[in-house]
């Protein structure tokens, strides 16, 4: 089994940024732009919601002939189990994906799962786009979620890999922003194109908005740069190197703060090649409290009730007494609120540390576990996310009919109980490198003294050689290239070459 996956493994690495790009641009671009996938799953939250208070959308995949009065008056007719199905659909794909996606993700690359993500989104928005009745909408919302799946689970562990230890908090807190975003595009989108009745326009646009926005995705992730901790950890360390130095010293390769990091990364990996890659057993057992954190994170973040807010907002106005355009239009208000409250997390997260902030629960998922774990325990954690986002959207609605406001009641509670829970339970994180968060947690598995001296070896070997550092300096005579790396886009590594790799430049 492990020769059959090992021919999937990447063997070289290509970078395709261009070398204006080097430095800050790079980093904040490869962290902001993956998000973009949080982005879309934001705005399929708010996309569906706007859409239930349209007439042409009920009556082309509800079947129902209704009027903004009945919409208005809560008098549609619909099925709130069948409205549940369509709305839910997707967070149960999401869960299922996710769990694949860690497989992936290890495998193929980061970058890879991103792109292959981006590619299912946009297949998924044509399908909705062009949908003539409910089961197809029902597949093609289920491909989306798909999708959302990979991207959600890829996606924090990317931006966690590639951030410097002290600001993982605003990395995250970035794709925290995008996935809120998403959400208030799709409000302001669904409240524009309302105007657009009667027209079946007015329910196709946001689907193309959506079209567009994986269609982004999927050309960036040709242009994104793998992470420093995948390319050491699949053979690669020059490659490593190559883009940490890219990312956090503007191409330069002998910053101490660069070469540093990197040979922690490399012994890391190699101490984590010697006990070989965790189970998912291992999650609960070897790493058991960073398994129920990276579990309860997630519930609690589902189940304080925020998407059940999300969800059906535009609807929930409606029921109060506001017509159709109002509800959108203050539910469209009600997402740049939300998109607010994000800002004192970027602010203070890396300060204060990441317990109850909004992002905490992506950071969490994706920081604490080691890298030997970390695909299989993000994907623990962004399975509980979706499979708890299903729940959440399939019990509102009938709750909501049966109960009514005493529904919030039980995600005030929730609340509680979560406080209480992260005060007692979590440790804070903040202002440790990945690699310096197994002292936090002291559950690190221990390597038999005669295997020490095969880990010693290993972690030279995985090292940079040392005749790369030698002909660093005879790159280039001119005094800024001979400390910085000029290769051209087109340059190109080969990880089998392990033992006498050359950084390549053009003249």
């Amino acid at each position: 089994m492990g020769a059959f996956v090992d021919q999937f493994r990447p063997t070289s690495f290509t970078p395709r940024y261009p070398r204006w790009m080097v430095g800050w641009p790079l980093l904040i671009s490869s962290s902001a732009l993956p998000s973009l996938g949080d982005a879309m799953f934001g705005y399929s939250q708010g996309l569906i919601a706007a859409l239930q208070v349209q007439p042409n959308f009920i009556r082309r995949f509800f079947g129902k002939d209704v009027t903004l009065e009945q919409i208005q008056n809560g008098t549609t007719g619909v099925d709130p189990y069948v409205q549940s199905i369509v709305v839910s659909c997707l967070n149960i794909t999401a869960f299922i994906s996710a769990f694949f996606a860690a497989y992936v993700c290890d495998i193929l690359g980061r970058r890879v799962s991103v792109r292959l993500g981006a590619l299912i989104y946009l297949v998924a928005s044509i399908i909705q786009i062009v949908s003539p009745d409910l089961a197809c909408l029902v597949v093609g919302r289920s491909l989306q979620g798909v999708a959302v799946g990979i991207l959600s689970m890829t996606a924090p562990i990317l931006q966690c890999e590639i951030a410097p230890g002290h600001a993982r908090g605003l990395f995250i807190s970035i794709e925290y922003i995008c996935l809120n975003a998403g959400y208030a595009l799709s409000a302001w989108v669904g409240y524009a194109f309302f105007f657009t009745l009667p027209s079946e326009i007015s329910w196709k646009g946001p689907y193309i908005v959506q079209a567009a926005m994986a269609a982004i995705l999927l050309a960036w992730s040709f242009v994104l740069p793998e992470t420093p901790r995948f390319l050491v950890n699949s053979g690669m360390p020059t490659e490593g190197l190559r883009v940490l130095a890219d990312l956090h010293a503007a191409g330069n390769i002998d910053d101490p703060a660069v070469l540093a990091t990197h040979r922690e990364i490399v012994d890391t990996v190699a101490r984590e090649h010697a006990l070989g890659s965790a189970s998912w057993r291992e999650l609960f057992t070897q790493y058991g409290r960073r398994g129920v954190i990276g579990l309860t994170c997630q519930i609690f973040a589902q189940f304080n009730g925020i998407n059940a807010i999300l969800y059906f907002l535009p609807e929930n106005l409606s029921r109060a007494g506001f017509d159709t355009q109002h509800a959108l239009l203050y539910a469209a208000g009600a997402s740049l609120l939300f998109c607010t409250g994000t800002i004192p997390t970027v602010l203070w997260i890396d300060r204060v540390g990441a317990d109850l902030w909004g992002p905490g629960p992506w950071l969490l998922g994706a920081e604490i576990f080691p890298l030997r774990a970390r695909a299989k325990g993000m994907a623990l954690s962004t399975t509980a996310n979706w499979i708890c986002n299903f729940i959440i959207a399939f019990v509102t609605p009938p709750l909501f009919a049966s109960i009514g406001g005493g529904y919030y009641f039980i995600l005030v509670g929730f609340c509680v109980i979560c406080v209480i829970f992260v005060y007692f339970v979590y440790p804070e994180t903040a202002h440790k490198t990945l690699e310096e968060l197994g002292s936090v947690f002291n559950d690190g598995p221990k390597i038999p003294d005669e295997e020490k001296p095969v880990l010693a070896l290993e972690a030279d070997t995985l090292a940079v050689p040392a005749t790369v550092g030698e002909e660093r300096g005879s790159i280039s005579s001119n005094a800024d290239s001979d400390r910085t790396l000029r290769p051209s886009i087109g340059g190109s590594f080969d990880a089998k070459s392990t033992t006498s790799r050359e950084v390549k430049a053009e003249p």
